[in-house]
């Protein structure tokens, strides 16, 4: 499977906090969306500088699949501050906002990274584990070394990772993450795509839903 872009609509919503940062997201529904009904809901966090056009790539190569039957959000990170250095605290305010107009299967969001989109994942989970339950890291792992200790936060988690065999930093930290949620009991696993760098092109749209599927009847 190569890397291919999905061709989806994306719609860009504005959300303001309560402290008055304000900042878009992007919300993909599928084409037959009804607010009455229930849906898997799917936070996307961007690479990079998780700007704008980081949100864009990151729906456009891997998370692009409102057609599969989600709900899709993926944020940019306000005034250049990541999601797992500071800007995290904005995301249980949005999706309070987005539960008024949307109702989320099993009162939870999966969430998934590509990149400092994964490590924003992990970040995301450890502070506010209550709101999510799975984690889908392309690459990604814990930001922190002390965040290691509290994996056993996420011991109701399922968690897959993935890190291409030539980007050996993070294959290292992501192996290392993935024996200690094995350790605690965590259903958790880490792949190493073979020949694949930091941007793995064995990964496409389809498969990864398919794990998010089997997620959601765990």
């Amino acid at each position: 499977m190569m890397l291919s872009m999905v061709n989806a609509e994306i719609t860009l919503e504005t959300f303001t906090a309560n402290d008055g940062t304000s900042f878009r997201y992007a919300l993909l529904v599928p084409d037959d969306f009804d607010s009455s009904q229930t849906y898997p809901v799917l936070l996307a966090l961007p690479p990079g500088d998780q700007s704008i056009r980081m949100v864009e790539a990151g729906l456009g190569y891997w998370f692009g699949g409102e057609q599969l039957g989600w709900v899709i959000i993926s944020p940019e990170a306000p005034n250049g501050q990541s999601f797992y250095s500071g800007s995290e605290k904005y995301i249980p305010e949005l999706l309070i906002e987005l539960k008024a107009k949307i109702k989320f299967e099993n009162n939870t969001v999966h969430l998934a990274g590509v990149s400092n989109g994964g490590r924003s994942a992990f970040r995301l989970a450890l502070d506010y584990s209550e709101l999510f339950s799975s984690i889908l890291a392309i690459p990604g792992f814990p930001p922190e070394e002390p965040d290691l200790e509290n994996l056993e936060n996420l011991k109701n988690y399922n968690i897959a990772m993935f890190a291409g065999e030539k980007d050996s930093l993070w294959v290292a930290k992501m192996q290392e993450t993935a024996a200690i949620l094995k350790s605690i009991g965590v259903n958790a696993s880490a792949t190493v795509e073979q020949g694949q760098g930091h941007v793995m092109q064995t990964l496409d749209t389809e498969m990864l839903f398919e794990i998010l599927e089997g997620f959601r009847a765990k």
